[in-house]
């Protein structure tokens, strides 16, 4: 049972993460539209994504090994959104709490990255969507 309460507390502290990546993500979709579609597509996605955790946190019954395999998935993500913000340099305006993004530099490797990423979100949702059809099942 410590266990399941440490992995949901887990996936609560990556939703900040995975939210603030989702805000980065259409701050670069705005101040660059070299390719827009992956960028809207990733930034929905792991929205979605967000949402699924949230109600996962919520579902009572949920097993340790699912909490296990969406943890490691959402940490994941969080490295790749880390990877993915330390590839581009980014030039601010405004405050420090209400940074703006003006303009992208620095962008070798960004798709790469950023297609990289999206098989890992799909991948999680993938997975929490098999658990959510397995417990409607019963």
């Amino acid at each position: 049972m410590a266990e399941v309460v440490g992995l949901v507390l887990g996936l609560v502290a990556l939703v900040p993460q995975l939210t603030a990546g989702v805000k980065m993500l259409r701050q670069i979709r705005n101040a660059d539209d070299r390719f827009p579609v992956e960028i809207d597509r990733l930034a929905c996605d792991l929205e979605l994504l967000v949402t699924f955790v949230e109600a996962l946190e919520e579902t009572p019954g949920v097993t340790e090994p699912v909490l296990q395999r969406c943890c490691e998935c959402c940490t994941q993500i969080a490295q790749g959104l880390d990877k993915v913000r330390g590839m581009v340099s980014l030039v601010t305006t405004g405050s420090k709490s209400k940074r703006v993004i003006r303009k992208i530099t620095g962008l070798p490797g960004l798709r790469t990255a950023v297609e990289a990423l999206q098989q890992s979100v799909t991948r999680a949702q993938m997975t929490m969507m098999m658990y959510v059809k397995s417990r409607s099942g019963r």
